[in-house]
């Protein structure tokens, strides 16, 4: 909960998704990306749920448990989280890393009515399928991932943005904000015209892999 939180002024809700084989507090979520304090400056509600398994053996889905399952849970979390505090139930977001970007992505299409926007790192769409309802999709993938594939990434990906009902053609890609030190972010971006709200951004990080090391600060804000 951040500092000043108000419970008479509605506030953002984000949960982060750690990735696999770990937990909440592992090495493969909050230690890479360190949003939390990014949310208490700016007044977010913060959560980072363990998924399923043996304490740091934990997963969404990716590597063992159950996307349902993990859907079903992080649903019922969220809706806790609504009885306890007072969250804005227009500014819902996931993040994730991995396999927790995995379950970002199922959450963006399990859940459209209840989730804002995603943000996925090294992760790709779980069941190559698009979300009921358009919603903004913002997709970080390195270039050299072996674990999940750079090339895979973007075939789970035109599910969300190869369908002319729900995307335009791809604006050109313009340089992005430096997340990892000597690569030059490269920003893909899919608008939808008359829905603003669904439009989707692919940050390609050249030469990077599975495991990028973030650069402190800038990295994290810019990602919040």
């Amino acid at each position: 909960v951040p500092p000043g939180y108000d419970p008479q002024v509605p506030a953002p809700l984000l949960l982060l998704l750690h990735g696999c084989p770990s937990d909440g507090a592992g090495p493969y979520g909050e230690n890479v990306l360190k949003l939390g304090p990014v949310a208490e400056e700016l007044g977010i509600l913060f959560a980072v749920p363990d998924g399923m398994g043996a304490p740091g053996q934990r997963s969404w889905g990716g590597c063992s448990g159950s996307f349902d399952a993990s859907s079903a849970y992080l649903r019922s979390l969220i809706e806790e989280a609504r009885g306890l505090f007072n969250v804005d139930p227009a500014r819902i977001f996931i993040a994730g890393y991995s396999d927790g970007g995995f379950m970002a992505y199922r959450m963006a299409l399990d859940h459209g009515d209840l989730v804002a926007a995603i943000a996925c790192l090294a992760g790709a769409n779980p069941h190559g399928v698009k979300p009921s309802v358009p919603l903004p999709v913002l997709d970080v993938h390195g270039t050299a991932d072996v674990n999940v594939p750079y090339a895979d990434g973007l075939r789970s990906l035109e599910a969300f943005v190869g369908d002319s009902t729900w995307a335009m053609s791809p604006e050109d890609a313009r340089r992005g904000p430096d997340l990892v030190t000597g690569a030059e972010t490269a920003v893909t971006r899919w608008g939808t015209g008359c829905l603003p709200e669904g439009f989707f951004e692919l940050w390609t990080l050249p030469g990077v892999n599975h495991f990028p090391s973030l650069i402190p600060d800038g990295a994290t804000n810019t990602l919040a």
